[in-house]
């Protein structure tokens, strides 16, 4: 081979494998008040709106009052809260011809709170992180949100494992209905907010933010399968966390299938909503049955009047005796869970911070495999 067909087949080769990573940029898909983007490197103030482009490296900032939902690559949705400060660190595809196959969302925190919504069904090749003083929050298929304040850095997982890098080759998982605050062990999200009320208020924001995506139909949310499967999993953990308010969450829950736009309005609308009052329940009861069973019996009521009702209102023909059935079968199982051993020798302990790796993820519940009563 002479020399010009050698400098041609490295030429060849060069574009042919930097061609497989793709620079990406990030777009928003809803937004309401005052948010804007500062490039890297630059000075002008960009205002954002929806469908505005925003590339790696640039910094975005929320206002009073004000919200922003981007989608940062495909299945990756994040929602930036008032007053909060962002920097895209990195937004990288790497493709094989049309088909993904990593991509990877490095977000900085300064200042604020996001929430994370990613596809369960991209987690394969999901690579996404929020950066904190305290370290970088990783999933690849989870509902979580990550706030940083003057108290520092909290987490709260409601869908899914959120594996939290602590440096020195130290990690935390941060399982499904857990909360971590700096780091330190995890705690039930009850538990957190019992020690911080304010909490209350930022799980209540995931089962808004979610049910939001599921009625419009987010790439985290896109297809029947990913919208149950995460709506079920934060309205498990939002009712075990906040029993008292679960019969409003399972109202916004029912009215987000029903949404025309929605991934799961159709035909098995009436049996997504057996399934949600079944995860619904089974949170609450978790929560309730031990310390006071008629309180867990009055909430289980409530819970099924509300998806009964909501349904009807929203146009949903649904069975009537399937979702009462969907609702014992979660009492028997937040009931049979609220009364289990408290530890598992078949399972690791989440509140232990061990050398990172890739851990095992612990769900107390997988509302995804959960059956709706027929």
């Amino acid at each position: 081979m002479n020399f010009s067909a050698r400098v041609l087949l490295v030429v060849v080769l060069f574009f042919s494998i930097t061609s497989l990573t793709r620079a990406y940029e990030a777009r928003v898909i809803k937004a309401t008040g005052v948010a804007e983007m500062t490039l890297a490197g630059g000075s002008t103030v960009i205002r954002l709106a929806v469908n505005s482009l925003i590339p790696e490296g640039a910094t975005v900032t929320t206002g009073a009052g004000s919200e922003l939902t981007i989608e940062t690559l495909p299945g990756a949705i994040v929602t930036v809260n008032p007053t909060s400060t962002l920097v895209v660190e990195k937004l990288q595809l790497i493709k094989n011809g049309d088909v993904i196959t990593e991509q990877t969302v490095t977000l900085n925190l300064k200042q604020g709170k996001v929430l994370s919504t990613l596809d369960p069904a991209r987690k394969t090749i999901n690579r996404y992180g929020v950066r904190t003083p305290k370290g970088v929050a990783a999933a690849r298929g989870t509902v979580y949100a990550v706030r940083v304040d003057v108290m520092g850095s909290s987490f709260a997982t409601l869908s899914g494992l959120v594996t939290l890098d602590l440096g020195g080759g130290r990690s935390l998982s941060i399982p499904v209905g857990t909360s971590s605050v700096n780091g330190a062990a995890t705690t039930t999200l009850a538990a957190a907010i019992a020690s911080n009320p304010a909490l209350a208020q930022d799980i209540a924001t995931v089962v808004s933010v979610v049910a939001a995506q599921v009625s419009m139909r987010s790439s985290a949310v896109e297809t029947s399968a990913s919208a149950l499967a995460v709506l079920a999993s934060v309205l498990n953990a939002a009712s075990a966390a906040l029993p008292e308010q679960a019969a409003n969450f399972m109202q916004q829950a029912v009215q987000a299938v029903a949404a025309p736009t929605s991934a799961v309005f159709g035909a098995a609308t009436g049996e997504a909503v057996a399934t949600l009052t079944e995860a619904a329940v089974q949170g609450a009861v978790q929560t309730l049955s031990a310390a006071n069973p008629a309180a867990a019996q009055q909430v289980t009521g409530a819970i099924t009047n509300a998806a009964v009702a909501t349904a009807a209102s929203s146009g949903i023909e649904v069975n009537v005796e399937a979702i009462q059935n969907a609702a014992s079968k979660g009492a028997a199982s937040g009931a049979a869970n609220a009364t289990a051993p408290a530890s598992n020798p078949d399972q690791p302990n989440p509140n232990s911070v061990a050398p990172k790796s890739t851990p095992r993820q612990i769900n107390p519940i997988d509302p995804s495999v959960v059956s709706p009563s027929s």
